[in-house]
């Protein structure tokens, strides 16, 4: 995950935050998070799946290779038996990363 960038001044000493590099004093937060908004990674919309598991209230949701399930487990712990009885599913049609 990407997070937005944040400034802060130490010592006299501008900082983009969350990666600790230091930037000339009269940068502003407007112009780094402009240029993080062009370079960071994207995932089309295109390339996100949703799987609804029948019977139950939850969506295990394929975004760049990796399965996501909204259950504790899946939640909590990243791996559960949600995501990987889609995973055996899908795993002819789509790449999958478990």
């Amino acid at each position: 995950m990407a997070y937005r960038p944040a400034l802060i001044t130490l010592n006299n000493k501008k900082y983009v935050v969350p990666s600790w590099k230091q930037v000339p004093l009269e940068t502003t937060l407007a112009s780094v998070t402009e240029a993080w908004e062009k370079n960071r990674p994207r995932t089309k919309l295109d390339d996100i799946k949703n799987f609804k598991i029948e019977g139950r209230p939850y969506v295990v949701t394929l975004i760049d290779k990796k399965l996501f399930c909204t259950c504790p487990a899946g939640t909590y712990r990243k791996k559960c038996k949600h995501a990987n009885s889609i995973a055996n599913k899908i795993k002819d049609k789509y790449e999958v990363v478990i």
